[in-house]
Formats: C-alpha cells, sequence, structure tokens
C-alpha cells in the first residue's frame, strides 16, 4: 500500500501484445496480466517498465 495520501494506478502501454505458443494455451487468454509491483511506502510518483505474467511457453513476439 502507498503512503498516506497517495495512490496507484495504471498506464498500459502498448495496449496489447502478440503472442507466440501453442494454440491450446492462447486459444482462450482474453487478457495479460503483469508480475506484482511493491508500492508499500513510496512517496513519490514513479515510472516503470513491469514484466509481464506469461506462462513459460509463451513469447512475445510484437510489443
Amino acid at each position: 500500500k502507498p503512503t498516506s495520501g497517495f495512490f496507484t494506478y495504471a498506464v498500459t502501454k502498448p495496449s496489447s501484445v502478440m503472442l507466440k505458443g501453442p494454440e491450446n494455451i492462447l486459444g482462450p487468454i482474453e487478457k495479460i496480466f503483469t508480475k506484482p509491483v511493491d508500492v508499500n511506502g513510496l512517496s513519490e510518483s514513479f515510472k516503470k517498465e513491469i514484466a509481464l505474467d506469461l506462462p513459460e511457453c509463451l513469447d512475445i513476439i510484437s510489443l
């Protein structure tokens, strides 16, 4: 949780990615999440590139 008076929000760029992998894994995917980000105690704005939380069998081929 960020320091009192601060809040979290997300800006997602790019808004889509192209993935490569087995059809049975790709087929049901409708959205992808990022890996968790620790915001405990933050008291100033920050920007950070965050890894996508993908199954190991998938590869990103285009951002």
